[in-house]
């Protein structure tokens, strides 16, 4: 072989191996690609089929899902393409997602119920350098998102179910739709906590539960040992002195600089009242048993109470206007928002534990003097014909009217040992002993509840004032109609005062009908910024902490 053909050889030797040389790179390179792009084409493929065999309350890594069927639709509409991973990686979303851990906290809510505690675990694994197995990305995507399905619907509507609970609260609560929607412009615009603090309640009294919140996080106190029958007032001199000195600092009520000292001195004296006044209790500024014993509530306790006043706001309607009028139940009053300011005050007294006054929203239209009482079947059939049977003439006494569909009916014909009281109509006359005095505020509802006059007037001397059967009676009923009736020709409070002792019924309208809403607060700042706490008088701040 001559020199030419041996070198055209070789070249064509070179080049043939450098060609397998080139394919094989290019092979290697792609290699990897090839593996990923499988690799994420099988992971959508999984999460597809795990996400469409899901339901509400279905369990992914030991984690119960909760809105398994928000999480599908959610998957649907984005062709099941990973929302918190990129390919064996956490994506940014969701470190931005428990980066919302202080929100959560902040509100009252707590976030191991939203999957914190593996979520976190999965994030920390890869962050050391691990890469995520399939079944990791899986648990992070499902429980990621119902996570904050989860935490939306907390935020929007409250973690707790008034109805499951079986309490008498009956305003509408708002309702998340469609809540997936809001996770998918949060992914989209990258503002996953914004996002949900736009589902928080914007009213006024919420925030400042939320202030209130932060505040008895930060405190501490021991309890006070008390001593029996104590009772020292300002002059007084003795160790207890010192330890409620040093509690009132805690709660705000005393200033910081205050001495510590045994000695009760004016200053004191003025602290014990303001504790007194924000708690609901007599204000005399003694030192007394009552007293110390709200003193020594525990904070985890206060906080507990804000925590169930928090979610009752969550309750709340988005909307109540600026002008309305509102009773809190345990707060014993009724007071008239104007311009979202307080423009009335009054006590009330509310239902016993076993005849509860509900919470609901309606709109008082008008007002009746002299009213008569028809007395509802229940309190008949419990009440009075025990009465009767004790006492032949209480019905005459009383006056007493009986009736049977549209027809009176003389009730000495009537064997009241064996009567079924539901046959029959009892109506209370207009006089000095009718139950609802003189007059009564109408806002018509399916509870039968109003707001009215009562002969008890010393009961509203008492601090704790839950003596009636659901409705809610009022202290100085004349003055009140006369605030309602401002705006009403020819009506004023010597008018309405008149009517009553003329004892003819008479119905007046308001002419401009008022929102009213009755609520539940025991825990609220008041006007001056002061964080109020009530008794839990009908145990809802108990029943939702014992599902909390």
């Amino acid at each position: 072989m001559n020199n030419y053909s041996y070198r055209q050889s070789r070249y064509k030797s070179l080049w043939f191996y450098l060609n397998i040389s080139i394919a094989v790179c290019f092979f290697l390179l792609a290699l990897p690609t090839t593996y990923a792009q499988e690799a994420d084409v099988n992971l959508q493929l999984l999460l597809q089929q795990r996400v469409q065999a899901m339901s509400n309350n279905q369990v992914i890594a030991d984690r119960t899902v909760q809105y398994g069927k928000e999480v599908k639709s959610f998957y649907s509409k984005r062709a099941f393409q990973p929302a918190w991973s990129e390919g064996r990686q956490v994506a940014r979303h969701a470190l931005s997602f428990i980066a919302c851990k202080q929100l959560i906290e902040e509100h009252g809510l707590t976030p191991s119920d939203y999957h914190f505690k593996l979520i976190e675990q999965i994030i920390n694994y890869q962050q050391k350098g691990n890469v995520l197995s399939p079944d990791d990305i899986i648990a992070l995507e499902i429980l990621t998102t119902d996570a904050y399905l989860t935490l939306a619907h907390h935020f929007y509507s409250g973690k707790t179910n008034a109805k499951e609970l079986g309490l008498e609260w009956h305003h509408k609560t708002r309702k998340l739709k469609e809540a997936d929607k809001y996770l998918i412009e949060a992914l989209k615009d990258k503002h996953i906590r914004y996002s949900l603090e736009l589902l928080l309640p914007l009213h006024e009294g919420y925030q400042q539960l939320v202030d209130a919140l932060r505040i008895y996080r930060n405190a501490k106190w021991e309890p006070i040992e008390i001593p029996p029958k104590i009772l020292l007032q300002r002059g007084a001199k003795a160790p207890i002195v010192t330890k409620v000195r040093q509690r009132l600092k805690a709660t705000g009520d005393l200033r910081p600089g205050a001495p510590i000292k045994e000695e009760f001195d004016r200053e004191l004296e003025s602290a014990i009242a303001r504790f007194q006044k924000r708690n609901g209790l007599l204000v005399d500024g003694y030192i007394r048993p009552r007293m110390l014993d709200v003193l020594n509530k525990p904070v985890e306790e206060r906080i507990q109470q804000i925590q169930a006043n928090l979610d009752r706001w969550r309750w709340m309607p988005e909307d109540m206007g600026t002008d309305y009028l509102m009773i809190n139940i345990p707060g014993f009053e009724v007071t008239m928002m104007v311009g979202g300011a307080v423009d009335y005050r009054e006590r009330v007294i509310v239902g016993l534990e076993k005849w509860q006054t509900p919470a609901f929203a309606d709109t008082m239209k008008y007002i009746v003097i002299n009213p008569y009482w028809n007395l509802p079947k229940s309190i008949a059939k419990t009440e009075l014909i025990p009465k009767i049977l004790a006492d032949k003439d209480f019905i005459v006494n009383n006056d007493i009217t009986v009736f049977q569909g549209g027809e009176t009916i003389d009730p000495s014909t009537l064997d009241f040992t064996t009567i079924d009281s539901d046959k029959y109509r009892f109506r209370h006359g207009v006089n000095a002993f009718n139950p609802l005095g003189a007059i009564k505020f109408m806002f018509p509802n399916s509870f039968d509840v109003y707001v009215h006059d009562t002969p008890t007037k010393h009961l509203f001397d008492y601090t704790f004032r839950s003596h009636s059967h659901g409705c809610i009676r009022i202290n100085e009923p004349f003055k009140f109609a006369d605030y309602l009736l401002y705006d009403v020709k020819e009506w004023n409070l010597s008018k309405i005062e008149a009517q009553v002792e003329s004892q003819e019924q008479k119905t007046v309208h308001l002419k401009t009908p008022v929102p009213i809403y009755i609520y539940y607060w025991t825990v609220y700042v008041d006007e001056t910024g002061a964080i109020n706490f009530r008794d839990d008088i009908y145990d809802w701040d108990k029943k939702m902490a014992d599902v909390w």
